[in-house]
């Protein structure tokens, strides 16, 4: 069977990334497949129709997921995550300066947007957001 990492995103995946993939679920098998899911409001049926389909022949297996999403979005991936079986849900880390505390940007893309230096990743298991009106 081989692992598969699904990345919600319209970008591909960075070396420093795929290493990090690698490291941990194996050098030589493990599978990076990009896709921009479309949540519609059912973000983790969303991804679990990906993942069945990703699936279907039977020869590969969905691992993890690195949904890049803001994190109310995320909040809903993880607390469906009853409904995408034994999945780790991932979220990227960024290095940070150590004397500012700030994320270190390493260039921009062609659409002008910061490009930010991956550190690791972490395992989401719980995300609590709690408001209150202003």
């Amino acid at each position: 069977m081989i692992p598969v990492v699904l990345r919600i995103t319209r970008h591909g995946t960075e070396s420093d990334r795929l290493a990090a993939f690698k490291a941990v679920f194996g050098p030589e098998e493990v599978t990076v497949v990009c896709e921009d899911v479309r949540y519609n409001g059912d973000p983790a049926g969303a991804i679990r129709t990906v993942i069945d389909r990703i699936e279907l022949d039977g020869e590969r297996k969905v691992v993890a997921i690195d949904p890049i999403a803001p994190l109310d979005l995320l909040q809903k991936i993880v607390d469906g995550r009853d409904r995408l079986g034994d999945v780790l849900i991932l979220r990227a880390m960024h290095k940070r300066d150590p004397e500012t505390g700030r994320v270190v940007v390493t260039g921009r893309d062609p659409q002008g947007r910061e490009l930010l230096a991956f550190s690791h990743y972490e395992v989401l298991e719980q995300i609590v957001i709690r408001t209150r009106p202003l």
